[in-house]
């Protein structure tokens, strides 16, 4: 007598493995959490605007007219979000290809604290957060990303800031950059 596959056996009437489970269940948690992510982040922002005594149908009605209502939205929408989608994908490829080890980084800044003796809660704290004497002894630290960098591009809360090349770049340029102040904005002398 033949043994009949059935979805809860194989060819030869044995029950699926570990692994063929895992390779089934993948794609459906693949999906699953980005699509949680999402709504969990509307929901978030649903309660803010219900606190703010916001309709939250008409705030996300005016965010998606405001980014892909007209041709030029779309457009203004692509040209500011493609570099942060750039920047991530270059960071996210570094970060998978080795290049990027976030414990190196953390050990990096972290004897650049102690060389250079920046006081500050920890080694996560924002640049801006620290007093007028730290952010200086983190831009005197800078030389030494000067020595290992072929090119400088500094991130302000998503924002890029403009990039400086190493031949071109100076303590000054960087952090004028770093509190702040565009590339492409005059810097009076």
């Amino acid at each position: 007598m033949a043994a009949l596959a059935t979805p809860q056996s194989n060819s030869q009437g044995q029950p699926p493995s570990a692994s063929n489970l895992r390779r089934l269940i993948r794609p459906v948690v693949g999906l699953v959490v980005p699509c949680s992510a999402v709504i969990a982040a509307l929901a978030v922002g649903a309660i803010m605007l219900l606190a703010l005594g916001a309709n939250p149908v008409t705030g996300y009605a005016a965010l998606l007219h405001g980014g892909f209502g007209s041709i030029d939205n779309l457009a203004d929408t692509a040209i500011k979000s493609t570099p942060l989608m750039l920047v991530g994908v270059g960071i996210s490829l570094a970060f998978r290809a080795g290049l990027l080890r976030r414990s190196a980084i953390v050990e990096w800044c972290s004897t650049m604290v102690a060389n250079y003796r920046v006081k500050t809660p920890d080694i996560d704290t924002p640049t801006r957060n620290l007093s007028g004497g730290n952010i200086q002894k983190v831009v005197i630290a800078l030389d030494e990303v000067l020595q290992l960098s072929d090119r400088i591009i500094v991130v302000l809360e998503g924002e890029v800031m403009g990039e400086v090349d190493r031949r071109d770049a100076t303590p000054a340029s960087i952090g004028i950059r770093m509190s702040g102040v565009r590339a492409d904005a005059s810097v009076p002398a």
